[in-house]
């Protein structure tokens, strides 16, 4: 049978990245912060930029399941920030990239639209009176 060698600081790097998750999905969960604060985590792939490093061409030989071009995980998020998600944790790379290329290509036809734009009665009393 193969056994893989795991070195401690893997699993230790898995323990404060689970940790980290929790502290932030706690933190929007707290009545401190209820309508304040939303958390999402976006766990993506393998991100790379215009393809014209070494490191950016072995992420496309990934492909898309692995991997991410920086404007499409940009998209995304803030479609996420601005239009809100259902789920508060994103693992499925793939749909984060169908939905970054939808964004991008809904931003050069000029048909991208925000859905949230009037302010609430919690960010309204945080602004400076004109």
């Amino acid at each position: 049978m193969l056994q893989l060698y795991h070195h401690p600081s893997v699993a230790l790097l898995t323990l404060i990245q689970g940790h980290a998750e929790s502290n932030m999905l706690g933190f929007a969960d707290a009545e401190q912060t209820k309508g304040l604060w939303e958390t999402l985590i976006v766990k993506s792939g393998f991100v790379i930029s215009d393809g014209s490093s070494p490191r950016d061409m072995f992420g496309w030989m990934l492909g898309a399941n692995k991997s991410i071009r920086v404007d499409e995980l940009a998209a995304f998020m803030i479609d996420a920030a601005m239009n809100g998600r259902e789920e508060s944790t994103i693992q499925d790379n793939e749909a984060v990239v169908k939905k970054g290329r939808e964004v991008l290509a809904k931003m050069k036809k000029g048909d991208w639209v925000l859905r949230n734009l009037e302010p609430s009665s919690t960010t309204s009393s945080l602004q400076d009176p004109v």
